[in-house]
């Protein structure tokens, strides 16, 4: 856990107010310890993101979004295949890109 959140605060600047949400997240993960995390959001007691980890070959397969609602992680490659599943995703991502473009837009503020 402590190499997760030292990768993202070198990465993204995160506080450690994500680390119970990192630690599920990075549970999915094949290789739990391999995690990277960015672009960290909180709204309301939904966490999103983008999180990294190595494969099998212990190559990193690249950045996929995420979230953790309730104490459970869901990634962009283990959602639903049904219509209501999707639907349901699509929603939770757009509140998360809203959210983070409201950070974007506070820092070109300030």
């Amino acid at each position: 856990m402590r190499t997760i959140l030292v990768l993202c605060l070198a990465l993204a600047g995160c506080s450690e107010s994500f680390s119970a949400e990192m630690e599920i997240a990075a549970a999915e993960l094949k290789d739990p310890s391999s995690a990277q995390f960015r672009h960290l959001t909180r709204v309301g007691n939904l966490v999103c993101g983008e999180i990294n980890g190595k494969n099998s070959y212990g190559g990193y397969v690249g950045f996929e979004p995420f979230y953790v609602r309730d104490g459970k992680a869901t990634l962009a490659d283990k959602t639903g295949d049904n219509l209501i599943d999707v639907t349901n995703e699509l929603r939770i991502v757009n509140t998360c890109a809203d959210a983070r473009l409201s950070q974007l837009n506070e820092k070109m503020k300030n």
